[in-house]
């Protein structure tokens, strides 16, 4: 018998970076599956192609988003039990939106590797830290840890 989980609704932010599969395996940790839910959450582009579907605009099959779609549904059945989330727009608002809609407890995000990582944590991380309706686990990618150097002190001069 599992103990129960501290969270009922762990969405956890993927791409196809091996930063994100990190945060991926981090969230597959903390679900229960039997006591909650895991989303998927991933953010592609505004659908360039719609239809009009019992009088709702949709996503078209044909639409640059088929490839994410796909991706994102073959990612979720190696998950079994996760849901697949695909939302479209800019990546901070749009998860934050979902997540305050949706009863989310935890969102799982990677920090992501880059030329300036020292210097910001990212954008779309970033952007759930300071703004999401619930408690934003980040994930450091693999060799993230001591890869700050110690603070020096200068020399004295004489």
């Amino acid at each position: 018998m599992t103990a129960p989980s501290l969270y009922r609704h762990i969405g956890c932010c993927v791409d196809d970076t091996p930063a994100s599969m990190e945060a991926l395996r981090h969230a597959r940790g903390l679900w229960v599956p039997t006591d909650g839910v895991l989303s998927l959450v991933h953010v592609a582009p505004v659908p360039l192609i719609v239809e009009s579907v019992d009088g709702e605009t949709v996503a078209s099959p044909r639409d640059i988003n088929a490839r994410e779609r796909a991706w994102l549904e073959d990612l979720a059945a190696g998950v079994p039990g996760a849901v697949p989330v695909l939302l479209d727009g800019r990546p901070g608002p749009q998860i934050v939106r979902w997540a305050g809609t949706s009863g989310v407890d935890l969102l799982v995000a990677a920090r992501q590797h880059g030329p300036w990582s020292a210097a910001v944590l990212g954008s779309v991380t970033r952007h759930l830290v300071d703004h999401a309706p619930c408690t934003v686990l980040v994930v450091r990618p693999d060799g993230a840890r001591g890869a700050m150097a110690p603070p020096t002190t200068p020399e004295p001069t004489a």
